[in-house]
């Protein structure tokens, strides 16, 4: 046991160096820090007991005060199912694929103008699989399985600072991003959610009428009726 101890010991403090990060052992397990792609990224390992039996995660969180505070971010389920029944039903993007894979919480012309096409692809997988969990500006991610190789580390925090990045909204940006999205996301449903918004949001700016104006020949019927 002790050698075991020894050699993940090891293993995280090489990964730490190696990545420009401080290495500390801590009373619930091991920890790693530092920035990671422009981002402050924490790696630990945390423990959870049922009964008899224990199983150790794997982390990695970020945070950032750019991520709308409103916005909460996880796996649809059927805790999500209890949760529905007091907080009402959850924001949908109009992605049918990724809202049935994700509970979704926050103001929806931030929902709107944030989760745009490739964000949702890259969120998607984490989702389905309970990996993710987005709350109050933190970013969570979980490994998939036991780490076993540094590249399995260095995976989970570029993960964790990457989504970080993405999720950021300044403020500024969301007409601009409601406007982009309406215009050019692939699922008809968002760029109809979008554009609603957008024109609910932001009536007088000036990015709404090019977009009515290119939604009139959209090929879904939906929103050239909106448009008109």
């Amino acid at each position: 046991h002790r050698s075991s101890e020894r050699a993940k010991t090891a293993f995280w403090r090489d990964f730490a160096q190696r990545s420009g990060m401080s290495y500390r052992k801590t009373r619930r397990g091991r920890e790693a820090q530092g920035v990671v792609e422009g981002v402050d990224v924490r790696l630990f390992t945390e423990t959870t007991h049922d009964g008899n039996n224990s199983v150790t995660y794997t982390r990695a969180t970020a945070a950032s005060a750019a991520i709308p505070r409103s916005l909460w971010l996880r796996t649809e389920g059927p805790a999500s199912s209890f949760r529905k029944a007091f907080r009402g039903e959850d924001e949908l993007t109009g992605d049918a694929a990724f809202d049935a894979a994700a509970r979704i919480d926050g103001d929806p012309e931030d929902v709107a103008a944030l989760l745009d096409s490739g964000l949702r692809k890259n969120l998607e997988g984490w989702l389905r699989a309970g990996l993710l969990t987005v709350k109050a500006g933190r970013v969570v991610v979980t490994a998939s399985q036991q780490s076993r190789t540094q590249a399995d580390l260095g995976q989970l925090v570029r993960a964790a600072a990457r989504i970080t990045n993405a999720l950021e909204l300044p403020p500024g940006n969301r007409a601009s991003r409601l406007a982009r999205n309406a215009s050019v996301d692939p699922e008809p449903g968002v760029r109809l959610n979008c554009l609603r918004m957008l024109a609910e949001r932001h009536p007088d700016d000036p990015a709404l009428l090019p977009v009515l104006q290119t939604a009139l020949a959209d090929p879904h019927a939906p929103i050239r009726l909106f448009a008109s």
